[in-house]
């Protein structure tokens, strides 16, 4: 009966508070819709044994897992506490997403979203990698778990900072010391890259060096060259736009030194064409001595200042000098003798000189000495048609100055 009573009386004092809108636990003037007090002692404050607090329905992960879907737009708004994480899920694409730890949870329409605890340290990691504090600052950091893309659209993404580290931005590598590194363990310059990269048109400036080692580059495009290194006026240009070029290395592996044209670049066909193509004066310094052997070769410069090499005058050695001749029957005398020995004591005798005919260029020299009596003829006759015959116990010096006929040797001595 006294159940009842009491019983009666919470729905009659509900039905009471119900009617002006609010309801009330442990106060008789709810001051919103729902307004839960602790219970306090005669002095107006609670007991320090009374357990008092609000708690939203616990449940666990797995639990929450097993009602699938059932949560929609009507429950937008729904309070619950996730007491363990063990069981169930977290898909990407389940409501659940978010929940990842224990604590309170919200429903807002589609997904739980985790309630904060509201210290100073703690923070929310979002699923794009931001870390967002309750100081209302957004901090990148976390693991990313999704690809996160910054559109800039009209506007700069600038990486500053004022401490040690100040413009470090790193890819694959730890340990900033106030520079930027990609793979590289330790860096030692603004961009540190340990690995291959592919850069179109880079273009290297400033008053520090370029420092590399085992360089490889490679060319992604024939027509352009692998190589180009400018002058401080790399900007000039002389009625094309091109600029100064001092140093060219083309795709066919030609290397061209302030060439051509005087040092300008003026237009696409004018790269280097040799091997080595130098747009000035050349100079050796400090070349070895050698000596001379055979098969040496001298390079010589054509009239287009190309390179070319002939072979060096064969060393100066003995003269070839014919045996003792007493009769003319030695005719044609050998085209490799130099000196002729006669002694020819028959007269009206005639020794034939070599030409053309027989293989000896123009310029070849024949001394020709003779001891014997009689006067010998020359032919073909020299030039100096007086001088043709040759006297007894005398000498001369004869010049071929080409052909096959009379007039074909000159006497430069001996008359």
């Amino acid at each position: 009966m006294k159940k009842q009573l009491l019983t009666v009386a919470i729905l009659a004092t509900s039905l009471f508070y119900a009617q002006e809108g609010r309801v009330g636990i442990n106060t008789t003037d709810p001051k919103t819709t729902l307004d839960v007090r602790g219970k306090v002692g005669s002095d107006g404050k609670s007991a320090s044994t009374e357990l008092t607090g609000l708690q939203a329905p616990r449940l666990t992960r797995e639990e929450l897992t097993n009602k699938a879907n059932i949560y929609g737009n009507d429950q937008k708004g729904a309070l619950i506490y996730i007491t363990d994480i063990t069981g169930g899920n977290a898909d990407a694409s389940s409501p659940r997403k978010n929940v990842t730890s224990v604590g309170y949870y919200y429903f807002d329409g589609s997904e739980w979203i985790k309630i904060s605890s509201g210290s100073g340290t703690a923070s929310v990691t979002a699923d794009n990698g931001l870390t967002m504090s309750t100081t209302n600052n957004a901090q990148l950091g976390g693991t990313l778990l999704k690809n996160t893309d910054v559109a800039l659209g009209n506007f700069k993404l600038n990486f500053t900072e004022t401490a040690t580290n100040n413009g470090s931005i790193l890819v694959g590598t730890s340990a900033p010391t106030g520079t930027g590194g990609v793979g590289a363990p330790t860096e030692k310059l603004r961009l540190d890259v340990d690995g291959m990269t592919r850069t179109d048109k880079l273009t290297v400036g400033g008053s520090t060096s370029l420092t590399v080692a085992a360089a490889h580059i490679r060319n992604e495009k024939s027509s352009e060259p692998i190589l180009v290194l400018t002058g401080t006026n790399s900007n000039a240009s002389i009625n094309t736009g091109l600029p100064l070029r001092k140093f060219e290395v083309t795709d066919d592996g030609k290397v061209g030194i302030a060439a051509p044209n005087s040092w300008i670049q003026t237009s696409g066909t004018t790269r280097p064409t040799e091997s080595l193509d130098v747009g000035g004066n050349v100079r050796f310094r400090q070349v070895p001595s050698g000596t001379e052997t055979a098969g040496d070769k001298m390079m010589v410069l054509a009239s287009d200042g190309t390179a070319k090499l002939l072979s060096l005058p064969s060393p100066s050695t003995s003269l070839n000098i014919s045996p003792v001749i007493t009769a003319g029957s030695a005719t044609p005398v050998s085209a490799t003798y130099d000196v002729l020995l006669l002694d020819i004591n028959v007269p009206t005798q005639t020794v034939t000189l070599p030409t053309s005919a027989n293989g000896i260029a123009v310029g070849k020299v024949v001394y020709i000495s003779q001891k014997g009596s009689a006067t010998v003829t020359i032919k073909p006759l020299v030039r100096e048609g007086s001088h043709a015959n040759l006297d007894g116990s005398s000498g001369g010096t004869y010049i071929y100055i080409g052909g096959t006929g009379d007039g074909s040797w000159i006497r430069a001595s001996g008359y």
